[in-house]
């Protein structure tokens, strides 16, 4: 049990869970379905990532400061925020979920690239 609450793809899950039920209960809190499926696609490849993710080190929580792909996520998670909240009423619903989108993709090709470069530094030697 205490093994998961150190787990980084736990706590990004719990962290959606709670912005999905938010929505529910916070009607200040207004994101449409594709708004919504756009934040889901945003932590889904953020988990994906981390999982993918095999640079040493990277399990300890200091390391997280460290990462692209947190603050990539933590950019859309912010950007989603504020236009769920009506701070930001110049983008269209679709535009909210092509930016989180575009941030969903840069954190998958990093997550990748990090993980292309450790298998090629294993096989060096």
């Amino acid at each position: 049990m205490l093994k998961i609450l150190g787990s980084r793809k736990f706590w990004f899950a719990l962290i959606t869970l709670i912005v999905v039920v938010l929505t529910t209960f916070l009607p200040s809190f207004d994101i449409n379905t594709e708004e919504a499926t756009g934040f889901i696609f945003l932590a889904v490849t953020l988990m994906i990532g981390v999982a993918v993710d095999p640079t040493p080190g990277v399990a300890k929580w200091g390391a997280l400061v460290r990462d692209y792909k947190f603050w990539a996520a933590v950019v859309g998670f912010v950007f989603l925020a504020l236009k769920g909240f009506g701070i930001m009423l110049i983008f269209s619903a679709d535009q909210v979920t092509q930016v989180l989108v575009i941030i969903g993709g840069y954190i998958a090709s990093v997550a990748l690239k990090d993980n292309i470069r450790y298998l090629r530094a294993g096989m060096r030697k």
